[in-house]
């Protein structure tokens, strides 16, 4: 479809495996919207009661032992569909209340691989008329590109619920390698669920699944958010846990607690990190996903001066930038501008050979070209520049 034009009243969302989250343009920056529960996020979780339910609805009809899925999966072939509208639809009335106003179009960033069979028709079915897709790393490095001022050859960790997702991204090239660790942030929360169970004398369910241990997990994936951020956590067994233990006393877990069962999936993740920076020889690391707050992670890395840790949300605002900018490739700018440098030097020594005339111009129209923003109309500019300066130089 065409690029979107006015990008005013556009949204930016991210489709993750355990989150989505929503954005929107303040002016010229990129800000979270909201959902209705209050929190930043929206569960990425559908339940069947009686009708759709979704978000942290979903979640809470999970812990009565209610049937729930994931919004990026399916039952079955084919019901992707069927699943991702009412999720779409709640992301798009909740900006409506935020913004004010009717919203149709949107961008919406997805994770690499994710099916194209069924999503536009979703999202129509959900009120969203106009959308663009955009992969979540390049949603990602765009983010980091234009709203921290950082350009260049990015390595993207995605430390989501299910999987690592590794990704070497680069300006006007989109992605040149990804790689795919299977350790994820839900592997940490049953090893510490199973940890609580064992403090506790209870023994972790083996093939069902019952509604306790699914709200063991939520308690589990709380904790390791808390010890992300803080050297020690009480925690209190809830009352259907108490009534099958004997121990109903509060438990004092420390962040060591949680790094004894971390330790050796992420030193995996951290393996695959060092292979594709040896690689790639890549100008910045960028953390993403719920396990990338761990400590242990950067400590093992070992690479703070190149570090950026993307704020929650990052490709939704990615997406926002998008809307705004409308332009593919989209990180072109930071691009061009790499090449304009390179070129600029090159014509120096060259000057002799061009009329005064020539020579003016094009310092002119490159020094106009370095102080212009990262939108769609200076990248033209710069790419005309970086034109008329490679024919003088062929």
């Amino acid at each position: 479809m065409d690029t979107i034009k006015n990008s005013r009243g556009v949204i930016g969302i991210s489709l993750g495996t355990r989150s989505a989250f929503c954005a929107c343009m303040d002016g010229s920056c990129p800000v979270t919207i909201p959902s209705r529960w209050g929190g930043a996020s929206t569960p990425a979780l559908l339940g069947w009661d009686k009708g759709w339910v979704v978000g942290e609805d979903a979640v809470k009809l999970s812990l009565r032992g209610g049937a729930v899925w994931p919004a990026l999966g399916s039952r079955t072939e084919g019901q992707e569909e069927e699943l991702l509208t009412p999720l779409l639809r709640v992301l798009r009335e909740d900006a409506e209340i935020f913004l004010g106003r009717f919203v149709s179009s949107c961008v919406i960033a997805v994770p690499e691989g994710f099916p194209a069979e069924g999503r536009e028709t979703a999202a129509r079915a959900a009120g969203l008329d106009e959308t663009r897709f955009l992969s979540e790393p390049v949603a990602l490095a765009l983010a980091l590109a234009l709203s921290l001022g950082r350009e260049g050859r990015f390595l993207l960790l995605d430390f989501g619920a299910e999987a690592a997702k590794l990704f070497v991204v680069e300006g006007g090239r989109g992605v040149l390698e990804s790689v795919t660790v299977p350790v994820g942030g839900r592997d940490f929360d049953v090893a510490l669920a199973e940890w609580l169970c064992d403090r506790l004398g209870l023994t972790p369910p083996e093939n069902e699944v019952p509604p306790s241990w699914q709200a063991l997990l939520w308690e589990a994936e709380s904790l390791k958010i808390a010890l992300s951020s803080l050297q020690s956590r009480e925690w209190s067994p809830p009352e259907f846990l108490s009534l099958q233990s004997a121990r109903s006393s509060p438990i004092q877990v420390e962040r060591e607690d949680l790094e004894r069962v971390a330790r050796f999936p992420i030193r995996r993740v951290a393996n695959a990190v060092e292979r594709l920076w040896e690689r790639y020889a890549p100008e910045h690391l960028l953390l993403t996903g719920g396990s990338s707050q761990i400590p242990l992670l950067r400590e093992i890395l070992g690479k703070e001066e190149h570090l950026t840790l993307c704020p929650e949300g990052a490709a939704a605002l990615g997406a926002a930038l998008f809307a705004r900018t409308g332009e593919e490739p989209i990180l072109s700018a930071a691009s061009s501008r790499r090449r304009l440098r390179e070129l600029k030097l090159r014509l120096t020594p060259l000057e002799t050979l061009l009329s005064d005339s020539q020579a003016h111009r094009l310092h002119a129209l490159a020094d106009q070209a370095d102080k212009l923003e990262n939108d769609a109309p200076s990248v033209e500019v710069l790419e005309e520049v970086v034109k008329e300066l490679e024919a003088v130089l062929s």
